[in-house]
């Protein structure tokens, strides 16, 4: 897998729409032809949407734990009318199949078959530019974990349903800004654009870091002032490409 640390100058954003179900049924979803996968991608600069495309993370929690989570971009199918592409998760013991789908302006993703579409991001990715995560007033305080979404507001009530994208905390997303951003490995990301919200209940805060043609780099789950830029839950991204 190619690893390609770069600098990221201000360009103009291409818009997306992502939603994403996990464990969707093969009633209810169909292949599409390759010119309908082909326009549907319209070039997602901050979340690439291409098939094969892989992203690596290593998460480490408050309890010293660790994992490896592994997260690759399937194919394009229709999933009750829509089309999204298959967004799919892998800690190397846990399987779960979430739906993207790209459209102008936004990144949507769903959980589950039928829960509401939460926003990743709303574009334009400027600082002070703020969103609501759902359409409703849903302001989950509860922790996510990026493979098993436990205690995750918007799970399935078994609660066995992962969530693939690692967001919690309150409905307002705000933009902090772009920074350069090195990792704990040595990668340098320049331009990096950071997301926030917080935790109400708790006062902890949560930080979201976007890189052009890469994805989501790092994320910050469960941040103090005083600990900062620790939480509990952290992961980082050690690897990427097709």
């Amino acid at each position: 897998m190619k690893r390609t640390m770069m600098a990221i100058t201000t360009a103009a954003v291409l818009g997306l729409s992502l939603i994403i179900w996990s464990g969707c049924s093969e009633d209810s979803t169909t292949t599409s032809s390759s010119d309908d996968w082909t326009a549907s991608y319209a070039v997602s600069p901050y979340l690439p949407l291409v098939r094969g495309f892989t992203s690596i993370y290593a998460v480490t929690y408050a309890n010293g734990s660790e994992s490896m989570i592994r997260l690759e971009i399937g194919r394009q199918v229709q999933a009750n009318g829509v089309s999204v592409v298959e967004w799919i998760s892998d800690d190397g013991t846990v399987l779960d199949t979430g739906y993207v789908r790209a459209t102008d302006d936004a990144v949507y993703f769903y959980d589950g078959l039928i829960t509401e579409a939460e926003k990743i991001l709303d574009y334009p990715l400027e600082a002070g530019h703020t969103w609501l995560r759902f359409s409703d007033s849903n302001d989950g305080d509860d922790f996510t974990d990026i493979i098993t979404g436990y205690d995750d507001t918007s799970s399935t009530d078994d609660g066995t349903n992962a969530k693939v994208f690692p967001s919690t905390g309150e409905n307002l997303m705000t933009v902090l800004g772009r920074e350069q951003l090195e990792l704990s490995d040595g990668s340098l990301f320049v331009n990096a654009v950071k997301v926030y919200n917080e935790n109400a209940a708790s006062g902890k805060k949560n930080y979201y870091w976007f890189v052009q043609n890469v994805g989501l780099v790092k994320y910050v789950l469960g941040a103090t002032d005083n600990h900062y830029p620790n939480g509990e839950i952290v992961g980082e991204l050690i690897d990427y490409g097709n």
